[in-house]
């Protein structure tokens, strides 16, 4: 059966997939197989399918290219934001094939961080433990665990004294390691977070949006101008900040599950204040529907609520009254 319309791509029946392996090592050699194996590998790498790739390497027995293969594409996949097809080819590999390479290791925490800090705390800690008790480490890799290591200080609400050590890193660290240079302004944009600060958090968070454009680093970009949006003083600012937003996406962010989730139910919710608040209320309706039926479909009652409050003062606004929402225990 084609797989797509150009029908270059084709997939067998199970039935007929297991008499070929059986006619396969019926016929060869466990050197053939193996040699077979690292062709297919090297094919697949060349199509673009590492997941396949991957296996086909791990099948010969060959863990160390595979984990070879997974260090020379993660940190390309983490800034494209390919992040449930990273997370799977982790999950092949052999955990001492990880841990004691330290790009691995690194890209593993981001992508943690990636998904949801809160729920990988422990994960991530345990891997900047790991981290720490390496010797090979790139001046790079030791910038970005010093960047690791604030990130769990401040998940860890360690915040005294936090931004006069996030100013001294910004000092130590070299221009070039955009992804701790982006980590340690955007933590500093977070902690001078609030009006009385408003000018600074700006400046933090456009020094972070340039280091993370120097890579063209989509989620880095996303999480920023997130909190560019919250930082808007009008509305005209923030129907700007939102329209950015989508700008790093180029379609590789879908609403999923972790922070990104977050992210894009908040925007969604913010748009749709900048249009109530400019009386279209058609759009704003519309709007928080969508935010509604996808913070119903992915069980996250804090957005469901705040979604259903909005579309109550919408049809208030037209005269419709309206029921106050309502959750189960449970979401409560």
């Amino acid at each position: 059966d084609p797989l797509n319309h150009q029908e270059e791509w084709y997939t067998l029946h199970q039935l007929f997939r297991e008499l070929l392996a059986r006619s396969l090592h019926r016929q060869y050699s466990a050197a053939v197989i193996q040699q077979l194996y690292l062709r297919a590998s090297s094919w697949y790498e060349q199509q673009g399918q590492l997941v396949p790739a991957l296996r086909c390497l791990l099948d010969s027995g060959a863990a160390d290219q595979a984990a070879t293969l997974l260090e020379q594409h993660s940190r390309q996949m983490l800034l494209d934001l390919q992040l449930d097809e990273l997370n799977y080819l982790f999950s092949l590999l052999p955990a001492q094939q990880v841990e004691t390479r330290p790009q691995l290791l690194i890209d593993r925490a981001w992508l943690f961080f990636s998904f949801d800090a809160q729920r990988f705390f422990t994960e991530i800690d345990c891997t900047v433990q790991l981290l720490k008790d390496l010797t090979a480490l790139s001046c790079a890799q030791r910038d970005e665990l010093v960047a690791l290591q604030l990130v769990l200080r401040f998940g860890r609400q360690e915040r005294d004294g936090l931004y006069t050590e996030l100013q001294q890193v910004l000092k130590q660290i070299a221009p070039e390691s955009s992804v701790a240079v982006g980590t340690a302004h955007t933590l500093a944009l977070l902690t001078v977070e609030s009006k009385t600060h408003c000018a600074l958090a700006h400046q933090h968070a456009q020094l972070a949006m340039e280091a993370f454009e120097s890579i063209n680093a989509a989620g880095g970009q996303l999480h920023v101008r997130w909190h560019q949006a919250l930082l808007a003083r009008n509305l005209g600012d923030l129907q700007g900040c939102l329209a950015r937003c989508q700008a790093p996406l180029g379609g590789r962010v879908k609403p999923q599950s972790g922070l990104f989730l977050d992210y894009y139910l908040e925007l969604l919710c913010l748009a749709g204040e900048v249009h109530y608040w400019r009386n279209e209320l058609d759009e704003a309706r519309r709007i928080f529907q969508q935010a509604l039926q996808l913070a119903q479909s992915h069980r996250e009652p804090f957005y469901q609520l705040q979604a259903q409050l909005q579309l109550q003062l919408c049809n208030l606004a037209d005269g419709i009254p309206e029921p106050a929402p309502t959750l189960s225990l449970e979401e409560e």
